[in-house]
């Protein structure tokens, strides 16, 4: 990986990594707002369980800020210190900074994760749009060039002098100097005559953006051939 996709990369991690510690913060603190609501009916023993089994997996006494909805169920039995006493579980020891605690481990893990699956999506949506645009560029392209090869069947007879009079009837019905896809027979006159750069030239018409100047070879052998025919 070179040195500026490894500095993106970073980045984009790192960013990543925030906005999921700022959901983790958002999503913890609205399920201790929702624990009352859903565990109103909840008797003490299930509470006790609830705190007990969080001490299991926890592998020590939780604190009340440790453990989901631990402020409602201090307050439901009159300190947490009750809490503790009641399940039969020891004083906590040394409380870990919020970033540090196991509920919000847990629940960053789980939103870096969702983020990164919806990332992938995202990519995966673009990458499909990209190639379904591709895909209809390519199609249209198919199409104007059939086209284009139908119009220079019909007008394979026209002069050079009378296909560049074409196109600046053209370009005055527009009101621009046009590109070859927007003249029916386009791609043809280009090819007749030398290049659609050439054929502005020749026209006299100023070249839109993204038209280079028509290669002084590609002009010298026009004149050459012009030169040839009057001859």
């Amino acid at each position: 990986m070179a040195k500026q996709d490894r500095r993106n990369h970073y980045g984009r991690e790192e960013r990543l990594r925030t906005e999921a510690a700022e959901k983790t913060r958002e999503a913890l603190h609205r399920q201790n707002l929702l624990f009352p609501q859903t565990h109103r009916e909840a008797d003490d023993q299930q509470l006790l369980q609830y705190v007990k089994n969080f001490a299991e997996e926890l592998g020590q006494s939780p604190d009340a800020c440790e453990v989901i909805g631990g402020s409602y169920i201090a307050q439901r039995f009159g300190g947490w210190e009750n809490v503790l006493q009641a399940a039969g579980l020891s004083c906590p020891g040394e409380i870990p900074c919020p970033e540090k605690r196991l509920i919000y481990k847990k629940e960053f893990k789980r939103q870096l994760k969702e983020l990164r699956q919806q990332q992938q999506t995202q990519k995966a949506q673009k990458q499909e749009e990209r190639r379904q645009k591709d895909a209809a560029g390519r199609a249209l392209v198919q199409i104007r060039q059939e086209q284009d090869a139908l119009w220079g069947q019909e007008h394979e007879g026209d002069t050079e002098e009378q296909l560049l009079a074409y196109v600046k009837q053209m370009a005055a019905q527009l009101g621009h100097a046009p590109l070859s896809r927007e003249v029916p027979g386009g791609t043809y006159i280009a090819r007749r005559i030398g290049s659609w750069a050439l054929v502005l030239h020749l026209c006299r018409l100023p070249l839109p953006d993204g038209v280079e100047p028509p290669n002084p070879k590609t002009l010298k052998a026009y004149l050459q051939r012009k030169s040839a025919e009057n001859t």
